[in-house]
């Protein structure tokens, strides 16, 4: 009895200090206050005349205009932002200061076709080492049945050759046998 005392005791205290390290049973609980939200629009006006980097760094719907020194938020519902916002589309930066939007494009546009035709060309090769593999399995089927067929017709041609060799046997008509030989070629 008193074991289980003392375990119980240790098992409470364990508890108690795994909490207060943790912060579980801390009194003081601290509230932050809230923050004063701002829209996504205002968020990249407010980085106008600023450079690439603390543009696309207040959030991912900025662009960068590099010709006007212009933070926008970026329109989703259209590709290309319009000619008002930035006039070259090749000065327009989104999600890194390092290459345009144009050049963005591009390189999606470039990998995406590239994916498209290796997943092309892996389909071709799979299908026609499937048709290759198809191909060669009726081969050696055909070529079973072709000596499957000539086993059958030597069996024959041995079995019509023992009956004539019979019945010229009853008949008496079996061929001597002569000391030449027929040459085979």
């Amino acid at each position: 009895m008193k074991r289980l005392t003392v375990a119980i005791v240790l098992v409470f205290l364990c508890c108690v200090v795994y909490g207060v390290e943790t912060g579980e049973l801390s009194n003081a609980t601290t509230i932050a206050p809230p923050k004063p939200t701002i829209s996504p629009e205002r968020a990249c006006t407010l980085k106008t005349n600023t450079s690439c980097a603390d543009c696309l760094g207040a959030g991912t719907g900025c662009y960068y205009c590099s010709e006007t020194r212009r933070c926008g938020y970026y329109p989703y519902k259209k590709l290309i932002p319009s000619h008002d916002e930035c006039a070259a589309f090749s000065e327009v930066y989104w999600g890194i200061c390092f290459m345009s939007l144009q050049g963005t494009v591009i390189a999606i546009g470039v990998v995406a076709g590239t994916l498209l035709i290796a997943l092309t060309v892996c389909c071709c090769c799979c299908c026609r080492k499937r048709s290759n593999d198809k191909w060669l399995r009726d081969m050696a089927r055909m070529e079973e049945e072709r000596r499957q067929r000539q086993e059958q017709s030597e069996g024959r041609r041995a079995e019509r050759r023992s009956k004539t060799d019979d019945i010229r046997r009853k008949y008496g008509l079996v061929k001597e046998e002569t000391p030449y030989t027929r040459f085979d070629h």
